[in-house]
């Protein structure tokens, strides 16, 4: 949906949350976004400025996977309507005041990107295949994350979880908008998510909601993309031999078990933290 018809709808939204599909996201703008935060889950908010109608927006975002997630939640309590493959409605909601306030809050914590017509250039040393690589590695975490925190005990699923949730997009995001060269990718807070992400994981197998084996997968992952960013940072080229020596990175003795004993895990690494 182009975003004149999202803002013409926006404009007129006052009890409404309206979704609408980006690939494979969907996303709530304005109003509607105000309203997802406040009854279903406080993602990351984002904010954007559109020269073609003159209007800075907020919205967030959220992969499609969980789009089933939240129509179960309406079931009984608010009615969703699905007007076409793109774009879905909810209705009967509470009446909640104070947008006007929550966009001035959210304007002035948030970063703010503008589409301009020539994008900017890219970072130095982006290598755009390592990129893609890391993109779509994070994708796959992303998207595992969100069904894993999903299952986690309530008391653990809006806290760590959220934060798993929302550092995730924010770094998927990152990637794309450099990839699209309308950003920079800032490597240091990359690295500060990930690390933050491999800390936060390993209290959560300790708090016994992710098992052993899953716990190694996830950090897999991570380890996969830390060292597709670091050959990134460095502007290294040669990404088919350096993902060859990280594949299979076990200890020797690590090896030998699973060869013995198999876990059908995927291959990876392990984080030690």
């Amino acid at each position: 949906m182009k975003i004149e018809k999202i803002y013409s709808i926006e404009s007129q939204n006052r009890c409404e949350i309206h979704l609408v599909r980006d690939s494979k996201f969907w996303q709530a703008w304005e109003r509607s976004s105000f309203l997802f935060s406040k009854l279903f889950r406080p993602f990351k908010i984002n904010a954007r400025f559109f020269k073609n109608i003159s209007a800075e927006m907020v919205y967030l975002g959220f992969p499609d996977t969980l789009l089933a997630k939240i129509q179960e939640e309406c079931d009984g309590k608010y009615s969703y309507k699905v007007i076409d493959e793109n774009h879905v409605v909810i209705t009967g909601l509470p009446v909640l005041e104070n947008f006007d306030d929550w966009k001035k809050s959210v304007l002035g914590a948030v970063p703010k990107t503008s589409p301009a017509s020539k994008k900017q250039e890219s970072h130095s040393n982006v290598n755009p295949r390592n990129m893609m690589l890391a993109y779509r590695e994070m994708y796959d975490y992303t998207l595992d994350i969100c069904r894993r925190t999903g299952k986690f005990y309530k008391n653990y699923k809006f806290g760590l979880g959220d934060r798993l949730r929302n550092d995730s997009m924010e770094l998927l995001e990152m990637m794309q908008l450099a990839m699209q060269g309308f950003a920079k990718f800032d490597f240091d807070r990359a690295m500060q998510i990930l690390v933050r992400a491999r800390i936060q994981l390993r209290i959560l197998q300790d708090l016994k909601q992710i098992a052993n084996n899953q716990w190694i997968f996830v950090n897999a992952k991570i380890e996969t993309i830390l060292n597709l960013l670091r050959l990134e940072s460095c502007g290294n080229d040669t990404v088919g031999e350096n993902l060859s020596e990280f594949s299979s990175p076990l200890s020797p003795a690590m090896q030998r078990s699973r060869q013995t004993h198999g876990d059908g895990l995927p291959q990876g690494t392990p984080c030690r933290v």
